[in-house]
């Protein structure tokens, strides 16, 4: 795997906001002009020195009267937010998005054989597509999908 991509991932997303949305198996964050990430893994969001929310809390009760709406949450907790640093570990292929003021988003690559998420971004004139492999390697290769560009003006 080319350590530029990583390095141009990482870069990249400084600057950026996330949007958030809870699907069947996985969560999808949202970054605008293409940028995404899939996490199938386990995460977490850190504010204010504390666990805010872990992918896990979705729909438990958490001594709340009704389950706790995790995608709102997230929302409540990223969305207004901006990106000042993104890192991924090149050891265990953690994700770690750090947001100006302090908050973190934190993925953990939780198994030895399982994709635990997966990253869409522009490079080299095109999109690349890094995966945050079982046991902690990242693969990059070229995103042939038919998901949504960003417009040039």
């Amino acid at each position: 795997m080319e350590q530029d991509h990583l390095s141009t991932f990482e870069a990249g997303l400084a600057g950026r906001y996330c949007s958030v949305t809870r699907r069947e198996h996985d969560w999808f964050f949202d970054f605008g002009e293409g940028w995404r990430l899939r996490v199938a893994a386990s995460w977490r969001i850190v504010a204010a020195g504390r666990i805010a929310l872990a992918g896990q809390d979705d729909g438990q009760r958490l001594g709340l009267p009704t389950p706790l709406d995790g995608e709102a949450r997230a929302r409540e907790l990223l969305e207004a937010r901006r990106i000042a640093a993104a890192v991924v570990d090149r050891q265990t292929a953690d994700l770690d998005l750090t947001f100006e003021d302090g908050t973190k988003l934190q993925v953990f690559n939780d198994s030895c054989g399982y994709e635990g998420w997966d990253a869409r971004f522009p490079a080299d004139g095109g999109w690349m597509l890094l995966v945050g492999m079982g046991g902690g390697e990242v693969a990059s290769l070229p995103d042939d999908s038919q998901l949504e560009r960003p417009t040039r003006h």
